[in-house]
């Protein structure tokens, strides 16, 4: 599919309509008036969570809508920040809080604390390959070494 003029408006009224369905979603779910403070705060951080899961899986969307995007090097390394982003959200989702030491305690502390290691890891990765670009002039063609910093590191920390 290449990229049109149509197929760009498109995106933009999907992303239009996609803003405006969480920002009615967060004042939905934040009324001072009927709930605690502690509650306003959790749907905040709800609606805050879904957002970002969205924007970042708009991302995800687009390279799977056009895939002449997929191989440059610039919109890959977005995407895994965009998966580090999801990765770290989902667990604010569930605003319930588990016992410590279940099942789903575990799940949650795991994608929390390497979801957004993953995602501030390849964040570092492309300011370096910016850098890189606008410095030397070209950017290192084999991504192998970032792959494994970058999805090793917050497992082992």
């Amino acid at each position: 599919m290449e990229y049109t003029l149509e197929s760009s408006v498109c995106l933009d009224i999907l992303s239009e309509a996609v803003f405006a369905f969480y920002l009615n979603l967060s004042f939905d779910l934040v009324d001072p008036a009927t709930m605690s403070y502690d509650q306003a705060l959790i749907n905040t951080l709800i609606a805050c969570s879904a957002l970002s899961i969205g924007s970042s899986a708009a991302v995800l969307l687009t390279l799977l809508i056009f895939p002449s995007m997929r191989s440059k090097t610039f919109m890959q390394v977005i995407a895994f920040v965009s998966f580090g982003d999801i990765l770290g959200n989902i667990p604010y989702l569930f605003p319930f809080r588990p016992g410590t030491g279940n099942a789903w305690c575990s799940t949650q502390a795991f994608l929390n604390l390497t979801g957004y290691p993953i995602g501030w890891c390849w964040t570092v990765v492309l300011v370096y390959l910016l850098y890189c670009l606008g410095a030397v002039g070209r950017m290192p063609k084999n991504l192998l070494p970032f792959h494994i910093v970058c999805w090793a590191l917050p497992l082992i920390v």
